[in-house]
C-alpha cells in the first residue's frame, strides 16, 4: 500500500514538469491507484484493462487517465452496495487513439466533484491539442462511458 501510495504522489509531482508522458507511463499510475482502491473496497471493485501494445509508446496528458478512473470509482463503483466493474479500453483508429473507460453507475448531473475534474480535463484537452482532441461523457447501456480521442503521437526513440 505504501509503495502505491508513493508511486501516486511521485506521479502527481512529476505531472506538472510535463505536457505528456507515455502510456505505460500512465498505466503505472492508474495500477496504483487501482491497487489503492482495492484495498478501500475489496472484492466491490473489478477492473479489467484492454490496451493495444502498440500504443504504449504513444504520449498523453499525465494523470488524465488515473482522473477518469478515479471519477469512475468514487461516483459509480463506491455508491452501488454491490460495487461494479471500471473497463479502460485503449485503441487506434486511424490517426487517432481512442479512450474509452466505462464503469457500472448512473451519470449524476450537477455534481461538482466530477464536473470540476471533467472540465479540467476538457481544458487540458482543448489546449494541448489546439481543439482537436475529443471528450465525451453520457450514460449507455446501462454503463457511464468516458470516450476521449486523441491525435497519435509516439514517443521519439
Amino acid at each position: 500500500m505504501l509503495t502505491s501510495l508513493s508511486e501516486m504522489l511521485r506521479a502527481s509531482l512529476n505531472a506538472d514538469m510535463t505536457d505528456t508522458i507515455t502510456v505505460r507511463e500512465e498505466l503505472e499510475t492508474v495500477k496504483n491507484f487501482i491497487a489503492l482502491s482495492t484495498i478501500q473496497m475489496e472484492d466491490r471493485l473489478h477492473y479489467e484493462q484492454e490496451v493495444d501494445d502498440q500504443l504504449m509508446d504513444a504520449r498523453i496528458p499525465p494523470m488524465m487517465l488515473q482522473l477518469v478512473i478515479e471519477n469512475a470509482i468514487k461516483h459509480g463503483i463506491s455508491t452501488l452496495p454491490e460495487g461494479g466493474k471500471v473497463k479502460l479500453s485503449i485503441s487506434q483508429t486511424a490517426d487517432k487513439m481512442q479512450i474509452a473507460v466505462s464503469n457500472d453507475g448512473r451519470l449524476l448531473s450537477g455534481s461538482t466533484g466530477t464536473s470540476v475534474g471533467i472540465k479540467n480535463i476538457k481544458d487540458r484537452l482543448r489546449i494541448l491539442y489546439n481543439g482537436v482532441a475529443d471528450f465525451s461523457i453520457k450514460f449507455e447501456d446501462g454503463k457511464v462511458m468516458v470516450r476521449i480521442h486523441l491525435p497519435l503521437f509516439m514517443n521519439q526513440s
